[in-house]
């Protein structure tokens, strides 16, 4: 059994599925823009600064595990950050499922 290629390169293997399109298979390259560095708004993790006391901080290694989101009206302290994929990329949206072995050809 093969794997899913990409829609949209038709020749890398298909990581990421759309979950609401049945034919939504993209490659990491292929998923979102490669320019987008900061990935979909909703994925994105606010940090909330209450007296002086930080909530909702990222775990794990900077530009590894998450990434600040770039925003000139935000900073580390007081901003927001997005989570990476095993790919080093930022998740697309939330309807995307993503799988690092690609998806099995029925």
């Amino acid at each position: 059994m093969g794997k899913i290629v990409c829609n949209k390169c038709k020749h890398n293997m298909a990581v990421w599925s759309h979950v609401t399109n049945l034919h939504g298979y993209y490659c990491d390259e292929c998923v979102v823009d490669k320019n987008d560095i900061n990935g979909c708004p909703c994925q994105w993790n606010y940090v909330i600064s209450e007296n002086n006391r930080f909530e909702n901080l990222p775990t794990g290694t900077e530009n590894a595990d998450w990434r600040w989101v770039v925003n000139d009206e935000i900073s580390k302290k007081d901003g927001i950050w997005v989570k990476l994929a095993p790919t080093g990329r930022p998740f697309p949206c939330v309807e995307y499922i993503f799988d690092i072995d690609g998806f099995d050809i029925i």
